[in-house]
Protein backbone atom coordinates (compact mmCIF):
# COMPACT_ATOMS: atom_id res chain seq x y z
CA UNK A 1 0.00 0.00 0.00
CA UNK A 2 2.70 1.97 0.59
CA UNK A 3 3.65 2.19 -3.25
CA UNK A 4 0.20 3.05 -4.18
CA UNK A 5 0.07 5.87 -1.37
CA UNK A 6 3.45 7.32 -2.78
CA UNK A 7 1.56 7.21 -6.79
CA UNK A 8 -1.17 8.89 -5.25
CA UNK A 9 0.49 11.97 -3.82
CA UNK A 10 2.77 12.35 -6.61
CA UNK A 11 -0.23 12.31 -9.07
CA UNK A 12 -2.02 14.53 -7.03
CA UNK A 13 1.20 17.41 -6.57
CA UNK A 14 1.47 16.70 -10.34
CA UNK A 15 -2.05 18.20 -10.98
CA UNK A 16 -1.20 21.73 -9.30
CA UNK A 17 0.87 23.49 -11.68
CA UNK A 18 -1.21 22.11 -14.48
CA UNK A 19 -4.65 23.28 -12.90
CA UNK A 20 -3.07 26.66 -11.59
CA UNK A 21 -1.98 27.77 -15.39
CA UNK A 22 -5.85 26.55 -16.43
CA UNK A 23 -7.15 28.89 -14.03
CA UNK A 24 -4.63 31.69 -14.34
CA UNK A 25 -4.29 31.99 -18.39
CA UNK A 26 -6.69 28.97 -20.00
CA UNK A 27 -9.75 29.62 -18.29
CA UNK A 28 -10.23 32.95 -19.76
CA UNK A 29 -9.88 32.06 -23.47
CA UNK A 30 -12.91 30.82 -25.87
CA UNK A 31 -10.81 27.98 -27.09
CA UNK A 32 -13.37 25.63 -25.31
CA UNK A 33 -12.84 22.41 -27.34
CA UNK A 34 -8.66 23.40 -26.67
CA UNK A 35 -9.64 23.84 -22.67
CA UNK A 36 -11.20 20.51 -23.04
CA UNK A 37 -8.38 18.43 -24.54
CA UNK A 38 -5.55 20.70 -21.88
CA UNK A 39 -7.69 19.33 -19.01
CA UNK A 40 -8.03 15.77 -20.12
CA UNK A 41 -4.28 15.74 -21.41
CA UNK A 42 -2.92 16.83 -17.97
CA UNK A 43 -4.94 14.70 -16.07
CA UNK A 44 -3.34 11.33 -18.78
CA UNK A 45 -0.16 13.42 -17.84
CA UNK A 46 0.02 13.23 -14.08
CA UNK A 47 -1.53 10.11 -14.12
CA UNK A 48 1.45 8.46 -16.15
CA UNK A 49 4.51 10.69 -15.00
CA UNK A 50 5.53 8.22 -11.87
CA UNK A 51 5.17 5.71 -14.05
CA UNK A 52 8.01 6.59 -16.58
CA UNK A 53 10.22 7.99 -13.58
CA UNK A 54 13.12 5.97 -12.50
CA UNK A 55 12.86 6.81 -9.11
CA UNK A 56 9.13 5.34 -8.58
CA UNK A 57 9.91 2.26 -10.21
CA UNK A 58 12.73 1.77 -7.90
CA UNK A 59 10.63 1.22 -5.00
CA UNK A 60 9.13 -1.83 -6.76
CA UNK A 61 12.65 -2.87 -8.48
CA UNK A 62 14.81 -2.91 -5.37
CA UNK A 63 18.14 -1.27 -5.35
CA UNK A 64 21.51 -1.11 -4.22
CA UNK A 65 21.51 -0.38 -0.74
CA UNK A 66 23.71 0.92 2.10
CA UNK A 67 24.16 -0.38 5.65
CA UNK A 68 21.25 0.55 7.76
CA UNK A 69 21.18 -0.30 11.61
CA UNK A 70 17.42 0.61 12.59
CA UNK A 71 16.37 0.31 15.84
CA UNK A 72 20.36 0.39 17.31
CA UNK A 73 21.68 2.87 19.65
CA UNK A 74 25.07 3.52 19.13
CA UNK A 75 27.80 3.52 22.35
CA UNK A 76 31.22 3.85 23.16
CA UNK A 77 32.63 4.10 19.50
CA UNK A 78 36.67 3.47 19.14
CA UNK A 79 36.81 5.08 15.73
CA UNK A 80 40.82 4.38 15.99
CA UNK A 81 40.13 0.40 16.05
CA UNK A 82 37.31 0.50 14.11
CA UNK A 83 35.47 -1.11 17.04
CA UNK A 84 31.83 -0.51 18.49
CA UNK A 85 29.60 -1.41 21.04
CA UNK A 86 26.45 -2.02 19.58
CA UNK A 87 23.13 -2.31 22.29
CA UNK A 88 19.67 -2.10 21.82
CA UNK A 89 16.73 -1.46 23.71
CA UNK A 90 13.70 -4.02 22.47
CA UNK A 91 10.25 -2.01 22.60
CA UNK A 92 6.44 -3.18 22.51
CA UNK A 93 4.90 -1.95 19.26
CA UNK A 94 2.34 0.90 20.16
CA UNK A 95 -0.43 1.65 17.19
CA UNK A 96 0.06 0.91 14.13
CA UNK A 97 -0.59 3.97 12.46
CA UNK A 98 0.30 2.56 8.54
CA UNK A 99 -2.82 0.30 9.40
CA UNK A 100 -5.04 3.09 10.43
CA UNK A 101 -4.14 5.20 7.21
CA UNK A 102 -5.06 2.20 5.05
CA UNK A 103 -8.03 1.40 6.83
CA UNK A 104 -8.96 5.27 6.52
CA UNK A 105 -8.38 5.13 2.78
CA UNK A 106 -10.22 2.40 1.91
CA UNK A 107 -13.13 3.75 3.60
CA UNK A 108 -13.17 6.96 1.54
CA UNK A 109 -13.13 5.01 -1.50
CA UNK A 110 -15.73 2.58 -0.70
CA UNK A 111 -17.85 5.51 0.43
CA UNK A 112 -16.94 7.49 -3.03
CA UNK A 113 -17.72 4.24 -5.36
CA UNK A 114 -20.89 3.77 -3.14
CA UNK A 115 -21.64 7.45 -4.01
CA UNK A 116 -20.91 6.51 -7.93
CA UNK A 117 -23.20 3.68 -7.62
CA UNK A 118 -25.87 5.50 -6.53
CA UNK A 119 -25.81 8.01 -9.27
CA UNK A 120 -26.03 5.01 -11.84
CA UNK A 121 -28.79 3.30 -9.81
CA UNK A 122 -30.68 6.85 -9.85
CA UNK A 123 -29.74 7.22 -13.60
CA UNK A 124 -31.30 3.55 -13.80
CA UNK A 125 -34.24 4.65 -11.60
CA UNK A 126 -35.30 7.48 -13.59
CA UNK A 127 -35.51 5.33 -17.05
CA UNK A 128 -37.23 2.83 -15.39
CA UNK A 129 -40.14 4.89 -13.98
CA UNK A 130 -40.46 7.50 -16.20
CA UNK A 131 -43.63 9.28 -17.73
CA UNK A 132 -43.04 8.43 -21.26
CA UNK A 133 -39.72 7.81 -23.59
CA UNK A 134 -39.05 7.35 -27.15
CA UNK A 135 -36.57 7.15 -29.64
CA UNK A 136 -35.12 9.56 -31.84
CA UNK A 137 -31.94 8.18 -34.03
CA UNK A 138 -29.49 7.48 -31.64
CA UNK A 139 -30.65 8.78 -28.67
CA UNK A 140 -33.56 7.43 -26.10
CA UNK A 141 -35.42 10.49 -24.43
CA UNK A 142 -36.90 9.82 -21.26
CA UNK A 143 -39.59 12.15 -20.00
CA UNK A 144 -39.54 12.94 -15.82
CA UNK A 145 -40.57 14.42 -13.23
CA UNK A 146 -39.70 16.51 -9.91
CA UNK A 147 -37.06 19.16 -9.25
CA UNK A 148 -34.53 17.36 -11.44
CA UNK A 149 -32.87 19.70 -14.36
CA UNK A 150 -33.05 18.55 -18.08
CA UNK A 151 -29.63 16.50 -18.58
CA UNK A 152 -28.30 13.61 -20.60
CA UNK A 153 -25.87 10.43 -20.08
CA UNK A 154 -24.68 9.17 -23.08
CA UNK A 155 -26.84 8.68 -25.44
CA UNK A 156 -29.87 9.39 -22.83
CA UNK A 157 -31.41 12.60 -22.69
CA UNK A 158 -34.18 13.14 -19.75
CA UNK A 159 -36.19 15.76 -19.89
CA UNK A 160 -38.80 17.87 -17.58
CA UNK A 161 -41.10 19.13 -19.21
CA UNK A 162 -42.73 21.17 -16.65
CA UNK A 163 -43.76 24.48 -18.66
CA UNK A 164 -41.68 23.74 -21.61
CA UNK A 165 -42.93 24.66 -24.97
CA UNK A 166 -42.67 22.36 -28.48
CA UNK A 167 -39.44 24.70 -28.83
CA UNK A 168 -38.08 24.61 -25.84
CA UNK A 169 -37.96 21.01 -25.62
CA UNK A 170 -36.06 20.72 -29.50
CA UNK A 171 -33.80 23.28 -28.25
CA UNK A 172 -32.64 21.23 -25.34
CA UNK A 173 -32.87 17.71 -26.94
CA UNK A 174 -30.20 19.66 -29.88
CA UNK A 175 -28.53 20.83 -26.42
CA UNK A 176 -27.49 17.16 -25.11
CA UNK A 177 -27.49 15.70 -28.15
CA UNK A 178 -23.93 18.03 -28.87
CA UNK A 179 -22.78 16.54 -25.78
CA UNK A 180 -23.76 12.93 -26.66
CA UNK A 181 -21.69 13.18 -29.62
CA UNK A 182 -18.41 14.91 -27.98
CA UNK A 183 -18.46 12.56 -25.73
CA UNK A 184 -18.59 14.11 -23.06
CA UNK A 185 -20.13 11.81 -20.82
CA UNK A 186 -16.98 9.59 -21.14
CA UNK A 187 -14.78 12.33 -19.99
CA UNK A 188 -17.39 12.68 -16.53
CA UNK A 189 -17.32 9.19 -16.15
CA UNK A 190 -13.77 8.76 -16.47
CA UNK A 191 -13.35 11.84 -13.28
CA UNK A 192 -15.61 9.71 -11.31
CA UNK A 193 -14.03 6.76 -11.26
CA UNK A 194 -10.36 8.70 -10.54
CA UNK A 195 -12.66 10.17 -7.40
CA UNK A 196 -12.50 6.82 -6.07
CA UNK A 197 -8.91 6.56 -5.60
CA UNK A 198 -7.95 10.55 -5.21
CA UNK A 199 -11.29 11.18 -3.26
CA UNK A 200 -8.97 12.57 -0.07
CA UNK A 201 -7.73 15.16 -2.74
CA UNK A 202 -9.53 17.93 -3.00
CA UNK A 203 -8.46 19.13 -6.76
CA UNK A 204 -10.24 16.49 -8.62
CA UNK A 205 -13.66 17.61 -7.19
CA UNK A 206 -12.27 21.48 -8.60
CA UNK A 207 -10.56 19.61 -11.63
CA UNK A 208 -13.94 17.87 -12.42
CA UNK A 209 -16.20 21.00 -11.97
CA UNK A 210 -14.06 22.76 -14.60
CA UNK A 211 -14.38 20.12 -16.91
CA UNK A 212 -18.05 19.84 -17.15
CA UNK A 213 -17.84 23.56 -17.17
CA UNK A 214 -16.02 23.17 -20.46
CA UNK A 215 -18.26 20.94 -21.91
CA UNK A 216 -21.23 23.62 -21.49
CA UNK A 217 -19.69 25.89 -22.88
CA UNK A 218 -18.57 24.06 -25.78
CA UNK A 219 -21.79 23.25 -26.34
CA UNK A 220 -23.58 26.58 -25.79
CA UNK A 221 -20.78 28.12 -28.36
CA UNK A 222 -22.19 24.84 -30.89
CA UNK A 223 -25.83 25.17 -30.48
CA UNK A 224 -25.89 29.19 -30.95
CA UNK A 225 -25.32 32.12 -33.19
CA UNK A 226 -25.38 36.05 -32.75
CA UNK A 227 -29.47 35.96 -33.49
CA UNK A 228 -30.61 32.69 -31.29
CA UNK A 229 -27.83 33.75 -28.04
CA UNK A 230 -30.66 35.91 -26.24
CA UNK A 231 -33.29 33.38 -26.52
CA UNK A 232 -30.69 31.11 -25.32
CA UNK A 233 -29.69 32.48 -22.34
CA UNK A 234 -33.19 33.86 -21.70
CA UNK A 235 -34.05 29.88 -21.64
CA UNK A 236 -31.33 28.73 -19.70
CA UNK A 237 -32.33 31.39 -16.47
CA UNK A 238 -35.91 30.18 -17.03
CA UNK A 239 -35.22 26.53 -16.70
CA UNK A 240 -32.61 26.84 -13.84
CA UNK A 241 -32.97 23.90 -10.99
CA UNK A 242 -30.98 23.92 -8.18
CA UNK A 243 -31.32 19.67 -7.89
CA UNK A 244 -28.92 17.92 -10.39
CA UNK A 245 -27.20 14.35 -10.60
CA UNK A 246 -23.47 15.03 -10.62
CA UNK A 247 -22.53 11.83 -13.22
CA UNK A 248 -24.63 13.75 -15.50
CA UNK A 249 -24.85 16.78 -17.92
CA UNK A 250 -27.62 18.83 -17.04
CA UNK A 251 -28.93 21.96 -19.11
CA UNK A 252 -29.42 24.14 -16.81
CA UNK A 253 -28.48 24.63 -13.38
CA UNK A 254 -27.35 27.28 -10.95
CA UNK A 255 -25.20 29.23 -10.92
CA UNK A 256 -25.76 30.56 -14.50
CA UNK A 257 -23.42 33.44 -14.52
CA UNK A 258 -20.07 32.30 -15.96
CA UNK A 259 -22.28 30.17 -18.75
CA UNK A 260 -24.20 33.73 -19.68
CA UNK A 261 -20.96 35.77 -20.04
CA UNK A 262 -19.42 32.98 -21.79
CA UNK A 263 -21.96 33.26 -24.49
CA UNK A 264 -21.60 37.28 -25.42
CA UNK A 265 -17.63 37.11 -24.67
CA UNK A 266 -15.83 37.97 -27.54
CA UNK A 267 -13.49 35.30 -29.06
CA UNK A 268 -10.20 34.93 -28.10
CA UNK A 269 -7.68 36.24 -30.49
CA UNK A 270 -6.25 33.08 -32.74
CA UNK A 271 -2.33 33.76 -31.63
CA UNK A 272 -3.19 32.80 -28.18
CA UNK A 273 -3.13 29.86 -29.17
CA UNK A 274 0.12 29.07 -29.09
CA UNK A 275 -0.24 29.77 -25.14
CA UNK A 276 -1.37 26.23 -24.95
CA UNK A 277 2.33 25.15 -26.00
CA UNK A 278 2.98 26.15 -21.92
CA UNK A 279 1.77 22.49 -21.10
CA UNK A 280 5.68 20.88 -22.61
CA UNK A 281 7.49 22.81 -20.26
CA UNK A 282 5.16 21.34 -17.36
CA UNK A 283 4.81 18.53 -18.34
CA UNK A 284 8.90 18.55 -18.52
CA UNK A 285 8.82 20.22 -14.77
CA UNK A 286 7.07 17.93 -12.98
CA UNK A 287 8.43 14.81 -14.86
CA UNK A 288 12.11 16.22 -13.30
CA UNK A 289 10.54 16.97 -10.20
CA UNK A 290 9.60 13.95 -9.63
CA UNK A 291 12.49 12.42 -9.97
CA UNK A 292 14.12 10.66 -7.36
CA UNK A 293 18.28 11.25 -6.63
CA UNK A 294 19.96 10.03 -9.56
CA UNK A 295 23.04 8.46 -7.19
CA UNK A 296 20.70 5.61 -6.54
CA UNK A 297 22.55 2.47 -8.00
CA UNK A 298 19.36 0.26 -9.38
CA UNK A 299 21.48 -2.10 -11.23
CA UNK A 300 20.56 -4.85 -8.60
CA UNK A 301 18.31 -6.00 -5.80
CA UNK A 302 18.85 -3.80 -2.64
CA UNK A 303 20.57 -5.00 0.62
CA UNK A 304 18.47 -4.01 3.11
CA UNK A 305 21.57 -5.05 5.50
CA UNK A 306 25.26 -4.23 4.45
CA UNK A 307 28.50 -3.78 6.45
CA UNK A 308 30.96 -0.60 6.50
CA UNK A 309 34.00 -2.10 5.20
CA UNK A 310 35.40 -1.15 2.45
CA UNK A 311 37.46 -4.51 2.12
CA UNK A 312 34.55 -6.70 1.59
CA UNK A 313 33.46 -7.93 -1.93
CA UNK A 314 30.10 -7.82 -3.60
CA UNK A 315 29.31 -11.33 -3.19
CA UNK A 316 30.84 -12.05 0.68
CA UNK A 317 29.58 -15.11 2.69
CA UNK A 318 27.28 -14.76 4.96
CA UNK A 319 26.84 -16.62 7.86
CA UNK A 320 23.54 -16.61 10.37
CA UNK A 321 23.82 -18.09 13.50
CA UNK A 322 26.21 -20.30 11.66
CA UNK A 323 24.39 -21.33 9.23
CA UNK A 324 25.79 -20.61 5.77
CA UNK A 325 23.86 -18.25 3.07
CA UNK A 326 24.70 -16.43 -0.27
CA UNK A 327 25.15 -12.78 -0.35
CA UNK A 328 21.65 -12.61 -1.97
CA UNK A 329 20.25 -12.73 2.08
CA UNK A 330 20.96 -9.59 2.34
CA UNK A 331 18.16 -8.10 0.55
CA UNK A 332 15.29 -10.11 3.13
CA UNK A 333 17.49 -9.51 6.61
CA UNK A 334 15.55 -6.95 8.95
CA UNK A 335 18.06 -4.97 10.96
CA UNK A 336 16.24 -4.75 13.95
CA UNK A 337 16.56 -8.78 13.53
CA UNK A 338 20.53 -8.70 14.20
CA UNK A 339 22.01 -8.43 17.46
CA UNK A 340 25.63 -8.30 16.48
CA UNK A 341 27.55 -8.53 13.40
CA UNK A 342 31.20 -9.36 12.59
CA UNK A 343 33.13 -9.22 9.16
CA UNK A 344 36.25 -10.50 7.98
CA UNK A 345 38.40 -9.72 5.08
CA UNK A 346 39.33 -11.97 2.31
CA UNK A 347 42.29 -13.39 3.65
CA UNK A 348 40.96 -14.68 6.76
CA UNK A 349 37.00 -15.78 5.11
CA UNK A 350 39.46 -17.89 2.14
CA UNK A 351 41.29 -19.69 4.57
CA UNK A 352 38.59 -20.70 6.88
CA UNK A 353 35.92 -20.99 3.88
CA UNK A 354 37.57 -21.42 0.81
CA UNK A 355 36.77 -19.56 -2.05
CA UNK A 356 33.53 -19.21 -1.44
CA UNK A 357 34.25 -16.60 1.07
CA UNK A 358 36.97 -14.93 -1.12
CA UNK A 359 34.63 -11.68 -1.11
CA UNK A 360 34.97 -11.49 2.37
CA UNK A 361 32.76 -12.74 5.60
CA UNK A 362 29.86 -11.97 7.31
CA UNK A 363 28.84 -13.57 10.89
CA UNK A 364 25.79 -12.27 11.82
CA UNK A 365 24.26 -13.55 15.03
CA UNK A 366 20.04 -13.11 15.37
CA UNK A 367 18.05 -12.36 18.12
CA UNK A 368 15.86 -15.21 17.93
CA UNK A 369 16.47 -17.33 15.29
CA UNK A 370 14.58 -14.92 13.13
CA UNK A 371 16.13 -12.39 10.44
CA UNK A 372 13.61 -11.91 8.05
CA UNK A 373 11.10 -8.84 7.32
CA UNK A 374 7.55 -10.09 9.41
CA UNK A 375 5.80 -8.02 6.39
CA UNK A 376 6.29 -6.01 3.02
CA UNK A 377 4.88 -2.90 4.65
CA UNK A 378 8.54 -2.80 7.89
CA UNK A 379 10.72 -3.82 4.52
CA UNK A 380 9.19 -0.68 2.60
CA UNK A 381 10.40 1.57 5.51
CA UNK A 382 13.87 0.33 5.63
CA UNK A 383 14.01 1.13 1.67
CA UNK A 384 13.13 4.41 1.96
CA UNK A 385 15.12 4.65 4.69
CA UNK A 386 17.86 3.73 2.86
CA UNK A 387 17.00 5.71 -0.40
CA UNK A 388 17.12 8.93 1.91
CA UNK A 389 20.78 7.93 2.96
CA UNK A 390 21.89 7.36 0.08
CA UNK A 391 20.70 11.11 -0.87
CA UNK A 392 22.87 12.68 2.12
CA UNK A 393 26.21 14.46 0.59
CA UNK A 394 28.93 11.92 1.37
CA UNK A 395 31.75 14.12 2.06
CA UNK A 396 29.86 16.24 5.09
CA UNK A 397 30.96 14.95 8.83
CA UNK A 398 27.63 15.88 10.22
CA UNK A 399 24.26 14.71 8.17
CA UNK A 400 20.70 14.08 9.47
CA UNK A 401 17.47 13.18 7.74
CA UNK A 402 13.72 12.04 9.21
CA UNK A 403 11.95 9.01 8.15
CA UNK A 404 8.52 7.10 9.53
CA UNK A 405 9.34 3.94 11.66
CA UNK A 406 7.81 1.38 12.45
CA UNK A 407 5.49 2.19 15.23
CA UNK A 408 4.22 5.33 13.07
CA UNK A 409 6.05 8.10 14.63
CA UNK A 410 8.91 9.89 13.14
CA UNK A 411 12.25 10.05 13.45
CA UNK A 412 15.35 12.01 12.76
CA UNK A 413 18.50 10.10 11.86
CA UNK A 414 22.27 11.54 12.61
CA UNK A 415 25.22 10.31 11.18
CA UNK A 416 28.64 11.28 11.90
CA UNK A 417 31.72 10.24 9.42
CA UNK A 418 34.94 10.40 9.39
CA UNK A 419 37.75 8.72 7.68
CA UNK A 420 37.97 5.98 10.14
CA UNK A 421 34.40 5.36 9.64
CA UNK A 422 30.49 6.24 10.84
CA UNK A 423 28.14 6.47 13.59
CA UNK A 424 24.85 6.93 13.71
CA UNK A 425 22.00 6.95 16.46
CA UNK A 426 18.18 7.63 15.67
CA UNK A 427 15.55 9.79 18.31
CA UNK A 428 12.04 11.05 17.91
CA UNK A 429 11.93 14.23 15.66
CA UNK A 430 11.38 17.00 18.22
CA UNK A 431 13.86 15.74 20.21
CA UNK A 432 16.87 18.07 20.55
CA UNK A 433 20.14 16.60 19.68
CA UNK A 434 23.17 17.57 21.82
CA UNK A 435 27.01 17.33 21.03
CA UNK A 436 29.99 17.57 22.85
CA UNK A 437 33.27 18.17 21.94
CA UNK A 438 36.17 17.18 25.02
CA UNK A 439 33.37 17.77 27.41
CA UNK A 440 32.87 21.09 26.12
CA UNK A 441 28.94 21.93 24.13
CA UNK A 442 28.60 23.28 20.46
CA UNK A 443 25.61 23.60 18.87
CA UNK A 444 24.92 21.66 16.09
CA UNK A 445 26.20 24.03 13.45
CA UNK A 446 29.49 24.46 14.88
CA UNK A 447 30.11 20.34 14.87
CA UNK A 448 28.68 20.90 11.22
CA UNK A 449 31.57 23.41 10.40
CA UNK A 450 34.21 21.75 11.89
CA UNK A 451 37.47 21.47 9.81
CA UNK A 452 38.95 18.43 8.48
CA UNK A 453 41.72 18.81 10.84
CA UNK A 454 39.89 18.74 14.10
CA UNK A 455 37.32 15.97 12.40
CA UNK A 456 40.28 13.23 11.81
CA UNK A 457 41.34 14.41 15.58
CA UNK A 458 38.51 12.53 16.29
CA UNK A 459 39.50 8.96 18.13
CA UNK A 460 36.57 8.46 20.07
CA UNK A 461 32.20 9.02 19.86
CA UNK A 462 30.33 8.24 22.63
CA UNK A 463 26.52 8.38 21.40
CA UNK A 464 23.29 7.93 24.29
CA UNK A 465 19.54 9.14 24.27
CA UNK A 466 20.79 12.22 21.48
CA UNK A 467 24.00 13.06 22.97
CA UNK A 468 26.93 12.99 20.90
CA UNK A 469 30.69 13.11 23.19
CA UNK A 470 33.59 13.96 20.55
CA UNK A 471 36.80 13.09 22.36
CA UNK A 472 40.35 13.87 20.48
CA UNK A 473 41.52 11.96 23.14
CA UNK A 474 40.79 9.00 25.14
CA UNK A 475 37.96 9.55 27.14
CA UNK A 476 38.27 9.83 30.94
CA UNK A 477 37.81 6.85 32.54
CA UNK A 478 34.74 6.75 34.35
CA UNK A 479 34.74 7.78 37.97
CA UNK A 480 34.96 5.23 40.98
CA UNK A 481 32.42 4.45 43.58
CA UNK A 482 33.13 6.82 46.80
CA UNK A 483 33.94 4.70 49.49
CA UNK A 484 31.94 4.48 52.32
CA UNK A 485 33.87 3.23 56.15
CA UNK A 486 31.65 1.81 58.17
CA UNK A 487 30.68 3.53 61.22
CA UNK A 488 32.30 1.53 64.71
CA UNK A 489 30.07 -0.30 66.34
CA UNK A 490 28.48 2.11 69.87
CA UNK A 491 30.17 1.40 73.22
CA UNK A 492 28.02 -0.90 75.23
CA UNK A 493 25.71 0.50 77.80
CA UNK A 494 26.41 0.51 81.27
CA UNK A 495 23.58 -0.85 83.48
CA UNK A 496 21.92 1.88 85.90
CA UNK A 497 22.72 1.94 89.84
CA UNK A 498 19.65 1.41 91.65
Amino acid sequence: MEALFEYLLKVSLALVPFYLVYLLVFKRFTFFALNRYYLLLALATCLAIPFVDSGFLSSFNFIQSIQLSTGLQVENIDISNNKAILTSKGAAKPFNWQLFKTIVYLLGATVTLMLVLKNLYRIRSLIINCIAKKKDHNLTIVYIQGALSSASFFNVVFINNKALTLNDEALIIAHEKLHYQQLHSLDILCIELLKIFFWFNPLIYFYKKSLAEVHEFEVDEMATNKETRKEYASLLLNLAYEQHLSITHSFSVKPLSSRVKMLFKPKTHTMKRFAYLLFFPIAITVAISCQENKEIDNTGPIRTFNVDNENIGKNPLVLIDGKEYSADVLTKIDPEKIQGSTTYEQGYAVKKHGEKAKDGLIELDTRNGSFTFDNEHDRELVIKQIQKELALPKDHFLSKYTYEGRDGKEYEKIICKTSKGSVSSSHISGTKARFFLDGIENSEAEISSLSKDVVEKIKNISVNDAVFNFYTSPPPPPAAPAAFSTPPPPPPMEPKSK
